[in-house]
């Protein structure tokens, strides 16, 4: 018969083994669309990397600018439409760009602009790993982490995210339509 001890010692082992091996997400270049006045709806846009050694799934977000879905553009015969996912599947040591014209974060509903200079909260949900909170930078039309703003001749690229790792209450906010 098992002793207390050697069943803790097991257990507390298998508890580490399996958070060594769950997937680790960084984020890069992330950025959110600002909005014209009027305007109802952005996204955001990042480089998710999968340095773990399981894959992953984003399941959900959630920003302080709106209500926060999943989307995809596809192609539908000739037309390309976006529609609403209820994953994005990152490999194990891989990598999802979320840009336009492919996979986003659609912030839907929005109260007022969004503008240059301002940040968003974001949070992202994944299904084995904690909850991962950022703070993004509201990007102008046409410009990205990668290319300076126009309007800042020589500027330096945006640097990454500032983001974080903590447990959060679930954040799945995917809606089938």
């Amino acid at each position: 018969m098992p002793q207390p001890l050697h069943l803790a010692t097991i257990a507390l082992i298998g508890l580490l083994l399996a958070g060594s091996l769950h997937a680790e997400i960084r984020v890069g270049q992330p950025y959110v669309r600002a909005t014209p006045p009027g305007a109802a709806n952005s996204a955001a846009f990042m480089l998710l990397h999968n340095t773990g050694t399981q894959p992953t799934q984003l399941v959900g977000a959630r920003s302080s600018a709106t209500h926060t879905e999943l989307h995809r553009h596809m192609m539908n015969g000739t037309r390309m439409q976006m529609r609403p996912v209820n994953t994005m599947m990152i490999p194990a040591g891989g990598k999802v760009e979320l840009k336009p014209g492919g996979y986003h974060l659609m912030l839907l509903g929005l109260s007022g602009p969004l503008r240059r200079g301002e940040s968003v909260e974001m949070h992202l949900n994944f299904d084995n790993q904690p909850p991962l909170s950022l703070t993004i930078p509201v990007l102008p039309i046409g410009v990205t982490p990668q290319q300076p703003d126009r309007q800042h001749h020589g500027a330096e690229p945006m640097p990454h995210a500032e983001h974080r790792q903590r447990t959060m209450p679930s954040m799945n906010h995917n809606h089938q339509h």
